[in-house]
């Protein structure tokens, strides 16, 4: 069972989120052809830097194989825990703590499932405030997984909202934070399910 709590009295905020376009690949090959890009991979196997434009190379041919399905791909590589994923289109990576065996090079899982709502949050908050002229110049959301309860997942979030606001358009901002796309989604019934 998912739950997410927060209102306009939570106090908090998160850190500008930036997740990089791309690993750190070899700029040269970057823009060759996959077979090429591939190529170079093997003959520099041994780099580090070649192991992550390899697990590149998978992810954009496999990208290519399902582009017109939308879903997100992830292949490891052989830095411990990095993981590379991509919609097709962009790429970031993802890896587990240090203290986990990670390399700590990118945002954790968790941190991306919070990421999903905090920035949910964030874009539907600005786009009613510009589709109803609110002067709202600043929107800042905290977002927490509160995983004590093992029956229970809660997503503990605060909203500080800046610009010169009345109460009644402070309210109706408020109100919107139910219409975020993936509030709506983590609040149904969720299941999986595995494809062949």
């Amino acid at each position: 069972m998912i739950t997410l709590r927060g209102g306009p009295g939570a106090d908090g905020s998160l850190p500008p989120l930036k997740l990089p376009s791309r690993p750190p690949y070899n700029e040269v090959s970057r823009d060759l052809r996959p077979r090429l890009t591939c190529m170079v991979c093997l003959v520099a196997q041994a780099s580090r830097l070649c192991k992550m434009q390899a697990a590149h190379c998978q992810i954009r041919n496999a990208s290519r194989r399902r582009e017109k399905e939308k879903m997100i791909i992830s292949v490891g590589t052989k830095t411990p825990y990095a993981t590379i994923f991509s919609d097709g289109k962009r790429e970031a990576t993802c890896d587990t703590s240090l203290e986990k065996g990670g390399s700590g090079s990118g945002f954790s899982p968790v941190d991306l499932l919070e990421a999903a709502f905090a920035c949910c949050l964030n874009i539907t908050l600005r786009r009613y405030a510009d589709q109803h002229q609110i002067p709202l110049s600043e929107a800042k959301v905290s977002v927490s997984l509160n995983r004590d309860n093992p029956e229970q997942t809660v997503f503990e979030y605060g909203v500080e909202l800046q610009g010169d606001l009345t109460a009644a358009q402070r309210q109706k901002l408020m109100e919107q934070a139910a219409s975020c796309t993936v509030r709506k989604t983590l609040s149904k019934q969720i299941a999986f399910r595995s494809s062949p």
